[in-house]
């Protein structure tokens, strides 16, 4: 060991992952320059010709590397470079103990296609030196690593051929929205729940598959999507979103908390809820989401980012007018829930009290259960006090 004593060897250090700052574009001055150039190694696995990658086209992959330092981003190169090159252990130069924490938890943020490592390291340092040999932990053995790709990219690939051409970046949004809440089932016991394996290819998973899946689609399909970690505070459990770029506006995305197979929702639609589809930071905090450090997300405060918003069902007012023609067009469609969403909590507080009283779109429902000949009149309602909408199910 020479004259360095070993400060650690073989230390297990769980890395929670979190999202970081998404300033992508406050580059260090040297962005520009091949890695090559820059790190022991070049980046292997991305694309073919690895030479020519930089770190402005890492960074352009996701949202949380242009938070980290200039040196911590090199850290991340680095380590990208040695899990997509699949090696069990590898070196990395210009750092200390404690880049490498912040670095990989922001590097796998942003990287839903590095399944096969589990979030925790080994790594070996030395007093004085700035060189960190590495070990990822992994979730299963590397030489299956590429088998599984193939079937996860098939999944994928087979869900962004349904994408039509010319789609909005809405329209994306939404049907991964529905891909993942159709194809997976909320369960807390589900194998490899923590990473993108469980939703394409185990079919069920938890709040993490949820976010992480949904970011990978919407990276392939070239949307900005980032992976937030935070907890629920009225229980205290820790949870997953995401946020998205749409049109150059942040807005927020609850994948798990739109599918009917979460538990609590019971009594609620069997169908998917879209009240998770874009919200703002203030929506999102005022619906008991915390999170773990906001600081490091732009505001969300463009409601018309929004399902309800795009689909016409947001309203500035208690304008019965405005609700009668978008209760018809929900009716008309076929919709099981009929919703409407309000943006003032003083309109919310006239549809709820006219829940209550019997009034709210009397005369509209009295025609549905006439021309059906029903006599009961006989209906449900959800509200939601923190989103400030109104659910009818006849």
């Amino acid at each position: 060991m020479g004259l360095f004593a070993v400060l650690a060897l073989g230390i297990v250090i769980l890395l929670y992952l979190v999202s970081s700052r998404p300033r992508v574009r406050e580059f260090v001055s040297n962005m520009g320059v091949p890695l090559e150039r820059l790190l022991p190694s070049t980046v292997t696995g991305l694309v073919p010709d690895a030479d020519d990658i930089t770190l402005e086209d890492i960074a352009e992959k996701g949202l949380a590397f242009g938070a980290l330092s200039d040196g911590r981003k090199l850290v991340y190169a680095q380590l990208l470079d040695g899990i997509m090159a699949k090696r069990e252990s590898f070196e990395v130069k210009g750092a200390t103990k404690d880049d490498i924490e912040p670095a990989y938890r922001a590097l796998l943020a942003d990287h839903p296609e590095l399944f096969w490592v589990d979030g925790s390291t080994n790594y070996t340092y030395y007093e004085g030196h700035d060189t960190v040999t590495v070990t990822p932990g992994l979730n299963m053995e590397l030489g299956k690593v590429d088998e599984v790709r193939t079937q996860i990219e098939s999944a994928a690939n087979a869900f962004l051929s349904t994408i039509p051409k010319g789609a909005s970046n809405y329209d994306v949004a939404k049907l991964a929205y529905e891909y993942i809440i159709n194809t997976v089932d909320y369960n807390e016991a589900a194998d490899q729940s923590q990473n993108i394996q469980s939703v394409f290819l185990g079919h069920a998973s938890v709040c993490a598959g949820y976010a992480r899946a949904y970011e990978y689609l919407l990276q392939k399909a070239g949307l900005s999507c980032g992976f937030v970690e935070g907890r629920i505070p009225s229980s205290g459990e820790e949870h997953a979103w995401n946020i998205v770029c749409a049109d150059g506006k942040y807005t927020y995305v609850d994948v798990t908390w739109g599918d009917p197979t979460y538990p609590g929702l019971e009594g609620a639609s069997p169908e998917i809820s879209y009240d998770y589809l874009g919200l703002t930071t203030e929506e999102i905090v005022r619906d008991d989401h915390e999170f773990d450090d906001a600081s490091v997300w732009p505001t969300c405060d463009t409601p018309q980012l929004s399902y309800y918003a795009r689909e016409g069902l947001l309203f500035e007012g208690y304008d019965t007018g405005a609700l009668s023609e978008a209760f018809w067009q929900q009716y008309n469609g076929g919709q099981s829930a009929i919703a409407f969403k309000f943006s003032s909590q003083d309109a919310y507080a006239q549809a709820r009290d006219a829940l209550a009283s019997g009034e709210f779109l009397a005369d509209d429902l009295r025609s549905v259960f006439q021309s059906s000949g029903r006599t009961d009149y006989a209906y449900q309602y959800q509200i939601s006090d923190s989103l400030y909408i109104v659910k009818l199910f006849l």
